[in-house]
This record gives structure tokens, sequence and C-alpha cells, in this order.
């Protein structure tokens, strides 16, 4: 998921205070604080982006190898997605470079 809606996002980050134990803190501040502190989330409209995929990727890294237990890690890389991935030997590109690429060929 790279893009999210208000209502989404606002989930999101509810659930995330509560799961820290983040007191004195709403998710419209720390929206707030995402987008217009420390740049990492974009609003266009109605919706939020990461401003960098790369963002995306380290949180969900972060978040697997930090929070996740080691057999909910287990069953993650077990889906037929990262079965599919490790044997494709295909790395698959951040869509800036694909664009990029596409543009310029």
């Amino acid at each position: 998921m790279y893009e999210f809606s208000k209502k989404q996002i606002g989930s999101f980050l509810t659930r995330a205070i509560q799961k820290q134990k983040i007191k004195d803190t709403s998710a419209e501040d720390y929206l707030k604080d995402l987008c217009d502190v420390v740049c990492i989330l974009v609003e266009e409209g109605e919706i939020y982006r990461f401003s960098h995929r790369s963002f995306q990727t380290y949180f969900a890294a972060c978040y697997t190898a930090n929070v996740l237990t080691d057999e909910q890690q287990k069953k993650l890389f077990q889906t037929d997605y990262f079965v599919l991935f490790q044997s494709s030997k295909i790395i698959p590109l951040p869509d800036g470079v694909q664009f990029y690429h596409r543009q310029q060929g």
C-alpha cells in the first residue's frame, strides 16, 4: 500500500499510538508532524503518500524485525510474494527509477 486516505492513515496512526503506548499524542498531531516537520508523508488532496518509497520500505523492515514475533516473520516470509521474489532473481526497481528509464529510452 503506497497511498492512504485521511481516514486510513488516521486509523493506522491511532493504532500505532495505542500499540506503542504513546501518551499525549493524537493521530491528527502525529500526521501533521509526519507531513510538515519531518516530511516523511506528502498530502495530495485527500491522499497521503510517503515522500519517497524508501521510507515505506525502511519502516516496514523495522516493524518486521522489531515488532513481529519469530512465528509471524516465518509466516510472512513463506508467502507467495517472497517465494516468487527469491526464485526470480529479479530485483524490483523503485517506481521513480523505472519511470525515468522509460522516459529516457
